[in-house]
């Protein structure tokens, strides 16, 4: 039990550095007005997004549940690949104290979770293989098909280097292997490769069709590997600590409250997506006003604002879809909580849906439509930045949504999952 609670702080220290290196990119403001506020904005997305979701982890590894390992190689791959983000940040602007301090609580923050890797105790043997077969069939796939039809072949080594890891994996993940180390290095390849797909997906100005077939076979080749994680997650390691025996197979962990938590959660894509258009139309009505009262010289072209507006139009449609996916997936979720309870399956299916929700709600509060009029072109500020009342409504709709989300997933967790 030690172990475990050494591995649940190690794990757990991410918020922490996360207001330290938010503290210091402050102190570097306060003494020099002139520095750039970026690094220290894509420090809190990162943090903000990532801290709850590490949280989530320490906590399953401090009760001991193999469901932690993986959550903490799931949530892992993403949070080290923001701090290489973060390194880079840091290194883009002139060298300074803040930055070197900066860098070093990075390094710190990189080495404290790997350590919290290692220091969690193991589960045993795994009973099964898993399937990998599938996934590195897609990538080799999508790779033949990037190379034959794009110039750049950059994204080829990407999707080589995800291969050979893949394949690595496969020869290592074999029965009687310790099922720590799979169930890590196995959920540590679901972010990457998901990112590696989607950019191949959209780069390159790939027709339609080719985006949808390979987002499609991206999510049924990741399907086996996932659901081989989740059974080996869900096996057995030890007799109750009292010698009683285990639940009986009928007996269920209740979801209703998760349930209806995460289901709560979910109002955030509707209410987002049918504020916009009244948004857009108050942007366009207050740019002609101050354009008619004021002249364009001084309040903007309206004009010009409306091809703006167009473009924030095609955003809000793009954010809809992205919210309806997951609001179904969510959908789904939230039934099967209720339904069967705190099983394994629907605390990783939690899991890993708040490791795409969470990024969506901080994306929809930052980079709004209305974000992409923000150039140097003369408009009106409702242009570029919506109705006064736009923003404020849109972030408090996303902190809520994703703090409800947050309060379903750890009362999810709570609960002792139902033997089958």
């Amino acid at each position: 039990m030690r172990k475990n609670v050494v591995a649940a702080a190690l794990l757990g220290l991410a918020p922490a550095f996360g207001a330290v290196l938010a503290g210091i990119d402050l102190a570097a403001l306060a003494v020099d007005k002139s520095n750039d506020t970026w690094p220290l904005l894509f420090t809190v997305m990162v943090y903000v997004v990532m801290s709850p979701l590490i949280g989530v982890a320490a906590l399953l590894v401090r009760k001991g549940r193999p469901l932690g390992s993986l959550a903490a190689g799931l949530v892992g791959s993403p949070y080290l690949i923001a701090l290489w983000s973060l390194v880079l940040v840091q290194t883009s602007v002139v060298p300074s104290w803040p930055r070197v301090a900066g860098l070093a609580v990075l390094g710190l923050a990189g080495l404290t979770y790997v350590l919290g890797l290692v220091a969690i105790p193991g589960h045993g043997a795994a009973m099964s293989r898993l399937t990998i077969w599938p996934m590195l069939v897609a990538i080799l796939a999508v790779a033949a098909t990037v190379y034959v039809v794009s110039v750049d072949r950059f994204a080829v080594v990407f999707l080589a280097a995800l291969a050979s890891y893949l394949i690595v994996l496969a020869l290592a993940a074999r029965r009687d292997s310790p099922s720590k180390a799979v169930l890590i290095a196995g959920a540590a390849a679901v972010v990457p490769y998901a990112l590696v797909m989607l950019g191949a997906a959209l780069a390159y100005e790939a027709p339609a069709w080719l985006s949808i077939v390979i987002g499609a076979v991206a999510v049924c080749a990741a399907a086996p590997l996932l659901a081989g994680l989740v059974r080996l997650a869900a096996a057995p390691t030890a007799a109750p600590a009292d010698d009683r025996p285990a639940a009986p197979a009928t007996a269920l962990a209740g979801g209703g409250a998760p349930a209806a938590l995460i289901a709560a959660s979910m109002a955030a894509g509707p209410i987002i997506t049918l504020l916009a258009p009244p948004a857009i139309s108050e942007a366009r009505h207050i740019a002609y006003e101050q354009a008619r009262i004021k002249g364009p010289d001084l309040a903007g072209y309206p004009e010009i604002g409306d091809m703006f507006l167009e473009a924030a139009a095609a955003a809000v449609r793009g954010y809809g879809l992205l919210f309806a996916l997951v609001t179904v997936a969510l959908a789904v979720l939230a039934w099967q909580a209720r339904k069967i309870g705190a099983t394994t399956g629907t605390q990783a299916a939690a899991i890993l849906l708040a490791l795409l929700y969470l990024p969506l709600l901080m994306a929809a509060s930052t980079l709004t439509p209305f974000f992409l009029g923000d150039t140097d072109e003369n408009v009106n500020q409702a242009i570029t930045e919506g109705p006064v009342w736009y923003v404020p409504a849109i972030r408090t709709i996303c902190a809520c949504s994703a703090a409800t989300l947050m309060a379903g997933i750890v009362l999810l967790m709570r609960k002792s999952p139902a033997h089958h």
